[in-house]
């Protein structure tokens, strides 16, 4: 169980992204920069200022290799799935091919039986 921070949190950084939040059991946001109401034209978003944002924004380069490593085993997967689904049909091709040779040497041991009864057969 993570640890509930009980302190007030504050994000450094200009005057306009500067965030206070309350944090007793969980977020309860605060005004953004002592703020209350609309944000003057060209003001960041208020979420660019929250300690969420931040920590993502922290978290980003590791996410973002993780993302990559995951595509890569996709690709991978793929590849493994394509190799065996040639594999798998290989397989039934052998399975088939056996079992034609099968049937042509139970041919062949019927008829070397039918030879071998008509040459004693012959000789009597």
């Amino acid at each position: 169980m993570w640890p509930r921070p009980s302190t007030r949190t504050a994000l450094t950084g200009p005057a306009s992204l500067v965030a206070s939040t309350s944090v007793p059991g969980g977020f309860s946001g605060g005004p953004i920069g002592g703020r209350v109401g609309p944000l003057p034209p060209g003001s960041p978003a208020p979420w660019l200022a929250s300690p969420v944002f931040a920590v993502l924004l922290a978290l980003r380069p590791g996410l973002d290799r993780i993302r990559a490593r995951v595509d890569d085993h996709d690709s991978r997967i793929d590849q493994l799935e394509t190799c065996t689904s040639g594999l798998e049909e290989t397989r039934q091709g052998e399975r088939d091919h056996l079992l034609r040779m099968e049937r042509v040497l139970e041919v062949l041991w019927a008829k070397s039986e039918d030879l071998e009864a008509r040459s004693r057969h012959n000789n009597l």
